[in-house]
């Protein structure tokens, strides 16, 4: 697909994002910590769905594997999430606004219980579209 690319530092680029594009997409990681170290490889799914409304605003859902559920490390990933997204449009003219997070246990067909972490976001702007050009980073260190 055209409007989805990944940059060499792992960025996951869209560009004109539509409804149709919502999906799962899916980040492989490989990395070798030192070079005593063996190679670790990750693979990481995320949910992506967006849709738009007459209002011109877009809904942004993501779903993120997590730490249990009450984990600090859950709060400053949600803090360093909005402070990415903030810096993404800050050069559209739209807000972007958390409307909801929340973490659920999940269960998954072949790693069993997860702990997930969902988002939703809102973009509203008086330009007919806030994510025409977004820019997530898959691979969040």
């Amino acid at each position: 697909n055209e409007s989805v690319t990944i940059s060499s530092t792992g960025t996951l680029l869209f560009q004109h994002f539509k409804s149709y594009m919502s999906g799962i997409y899916t980040c492989s990681l490989v990395f070798k910590p030192t070079t005593e170290q063996e190679e670790k490889s990750y693979l990481i799914k995320y949910v992506i769905y967006a849709y738009s409304d007459p209002n011109f605003y877009y809904e942004f859902t993501a779903r993120y594997h997590s730490a249990p559920c009450n984990s600090i490390y859950n709060t400053s990933f949600e803090k360093k999430l909005l402070q990415i997204l903030a810096k993404l449009v800050v050069e559209l003219a739209c807000e972007v606004s958390l409307q909801k997070s929340e973490c659920h246990h999940v269960k998954m067909q072949r790693a069993g219980m997860q702990n997930e972490l969902f988002f939703t976001f809102k973009g509203k702007t008086s330009v007919k579209s806030c994510f025409e050009e977004l820019f997530i980073d898959a691979c969040f260190s």
